[in-house]
């Protein structure tokens, strides 16, 4: 293993070869990642990286850039540094950092850089509000690379102003379609699969109490997701639509989460404590009081990707406020 000592901090700024300091900031920052320092030797090792990311020359910046590009351990001054410098460095950084918070990529954002923008518009599980602020760049190569990101969060408000900007350029219009046409279709995946026992509850032994327009609007899917979603009944019984799926094998980490999406609170509640097995006021006490490790556990138990981690941080802060704080 590489020993650390603390002369090697001046070796490192007065050595004449870029390489070598490259190939150390390499090795410092793989031992970093895999935590094989003493406490002494990390607080060497960071001192370290400090002056390599400040490095004079842009390929030794840019070397440890790219070997960092994917830790959740190096310090995050040194991420948003190099976050922050030239593209040949920073653009690793912008595409890969967990470091870096959706503030950090906004305040990137709005410097104007386009290359910069492009890399930040096609990180996975992007948030909207960091889509929003892309979409105000106006910049067409930024909201081309975003719109083709499946996986980037885009709310109606952003659709909306994508739309008045670009929606006279027929390649941007396209991809605006297809987006609509993708959101909409994951919606309608899980709502379909209810729509039975959503009318089974809705009409049961008294279908007579039904008019004839809402008979005819009941049996539209799509007007189905839209009273589902927007709680339009009140006489829909989402404990035992939710305890039906559950012994049909519908219910699952898909649905719990469409129901977050929407901002269903009771039935995402009655959703995920049913899908763990655990009663609905343990559940919310985790939500409401158990800080962000209670809920990334309850992400892990559901099942639900990495990557649509912060998508739904900010969905349950909406819902229950910040972690930890009580209601």
């Amino acid at each position: 293993m590489f020993q650390i000592t603390s002369d090697d901090i001046q070796r490192l700024s007065n050595n004449p070869s870029p390489e070598v300091r490259a190939s150390i900031a390499k090795k410092i920052a793989r031992d970093h990642e895999q935590m094989e320092y003493s406490e002494q030797e990390r607080i060497l090792a960071e001192k370290i990286l400090r002056v390599l990311a400040h490095d004079a020359e842009v390929m030794v910046r840019s070397r440890l850039a790219w070997e960092i590009r994917n830790s959740g351990a190096i310090p995050r001054d040194i991420a948003l540094d190099l976050a922050n410098d030239v593209e040949q460095v920073s653009l690793s950084l912008l595409k890969f950092s967990p470091l870096l918070t959706p503030e950090d990529l906004i305040e990137i954002i709005a410097e104007g850089n386009t290359e910069k923008n492009m890399v930040v518009a096609s990180r996975r599980g992007l948030p909207d509000r960091v889509s929003a602020a892309l979409a105000e760049t106006r910049d067409k190569l930024v909201v081309r690379v975003l719109l083709e990101n499946e996986s980037a969060e885009l709310s109606s408000e952003t659709m909306e102003i994508l739309e008045e900007y670009f929606g006279g350029d027929t390649r941007l219009r396209q991809l605006l379609t297809d987006r609509r046409a993708l959101q909409e279709s994951v919606s309608r995946h899980f709502i379909r699969r209810i729509t039975h026992e959503v009318k089974s509850k809705l009409f049961g032994s008294r279908e007579e109490d039904f008019g004839e327009y809402e008979r005819i609007l009941w049996n539209d899917d799509e007007q189905i997701a839209d009273n589902l979603l927007q709680d339009r009944n009140g006489d829909l019984d989402y404990a035992g639509l939710v305890e039906m799926l559950a012994q049909k094998g519908e219910l699952d980490s898909g649905f719990v989460m469409m129901a977050l999406d929407f901002s269903r609170k009771e039935l995402f509640e009655l959703a995920a404590s049913r899908l763990l097995g655990i009663d609905r006021d343990e559940l919310t006490n985790v939500l409401k009081n158990g800080g962000n490790y209670g809920r990334e556990r309850l992400f892990e138990r559901i099942g639900l990707q990495e990557e649509n981690y912060e998508n739904y941080r900010r969905n349950l802060e909406e819902l229950y406020g910040p972690s930890g704080e009580k209601h």
